[in-house]
């Protein structure tokens, strides 16, 4: 099974227990406060090494992140106890595409060899939202490596229209 399908159910359960916003929000920050401090070198050596008993971790995350909300402290230990603790950030990024899919909210990440002007930018989102349906958050990243035009993540879907791709997509068609 892959790590979104296991993270998947951790989200929906997460997103059930929201009442308002302010609860998504501060599930939101825990998430993305986790994934961080699991990133950290120290902390990734020491939530790996055997010979520290997973109560002791437990105990070092919720210090380090002054854990005192009691569903988020029930969530650390379910993760730990099924050892889930490397797909955090799946989960994060999995209970984020749901609240954003709650709010119709799609975010699109924009690869340009160039800076977009904002009427550019505008435009852009302007179509993107038609197309989709939903309100678009663009982001923008510079990638000059793709020589010119862009290549757009919606999702799991990609668009490729810059120049690196054709010739990738060329070179493809020449090798047999």
């Amino acid at each position: 099974m892959n790590e979104n399908s296991i993270a998947a159910p951790y989200a929906t359960a997460i997103s059930s227990l929201i009442k308002n916003e302010d609860d998504a929000v501060q599930w939101d920050n825990f998430l993305n406060d986790l994934t961080k401090l699991l990133l950290m070198p120290l902390i990734c050596n020491l939530m790996s090494a055997v010979i520290i008993n997973k109560a002791i971790k437990i105990d070092i995350i919720t210090k380090a992140l002054n854990i005192n909300n009691k569903e988020h402290l029930n969530f650390l230990k379910l993760i730990f106890n099924n050892k889930r603790v490397n797909i955090i950030g799946i989960i994060a990024k999995t209970y984020k595409n749901i609240l954003n899919n709650n709010k119709n909210i799609q975010n699109i990440l924009i690869q340009s060899a160039f800076a977009l002007s904002e009427t550019e930018l505008a435009n852009i989102k302007k179509v993107l939202d038609k197309k989709i349906g939903k309100n678009c958050i663009v982001n923008v990243q510079i990638k000059e490596e793709l020589i010119g035009g862009a290549v757009i993540h919606i999702g799991d879907h990609v668009i490729d229209g810059s120049i690196l791709g054709q010739l990738q997509q060329l070179s493809n068609k020449l090798t047999f």
